[in-house]
């Protein structure tokens, strides 16, 4: 079994809808900054991990384990802190875990030829 490990560095960012943008009259979707921004730096950080190693992208079954930690709100009182940092509290925000699995789809072409390949996902938020 093959394993790649990759951490992104930042605030974690859900997949955003597409937007739409009419120009001339015509309707065009574009996919929100933040979010394109994100997926190259997902990206980048897999084409690191992999390094040039041969037998990528995979072929075969694929299964995803992702862990997004997110930062402890400032704005809670030092005991709530105290319990999120001792993992204690979840985050119950946004984003939520599928527009978190959604930006992994950058991986398509890097990590797996194809998304459909992904045969068992597993996202946490932390």
């Amino acid at each position: 079994m093959t394993t790649l490990t990759f951490t992104v560095p930042g605030q974690p960012v859900g997949k955003a809808r597409a937007r739409v943008a009419y120009h001339g009259g015509q309707a065009r979707a574009y996919t929100p900054a933040k979010t394109r921004a994100y997926e190259v730096l997902i990206r980048l950080k897999a084409l690191e991990a992999i390094g040039g190693a041969k037998g990528w992208p995979l072929t075969g079954p694929v299964a995803i384990e992702a862990r997004a930690d997110f930062q402890v709100t400032k704005s809670w009182s030092k005991h709530k802190r105290a319990r999120a940092y001792g993992n204690q509290i979840r985050p119950t925000s946004r984003p939520d875990y599928d527009n978190l699995m959604k930006c992994l789809d950058a991986l398509t072409g890097v990590c797996w030829a194809d998304d459909a390949q992904v045969v068992s996902a597993h996202v946490s938020k932390w």
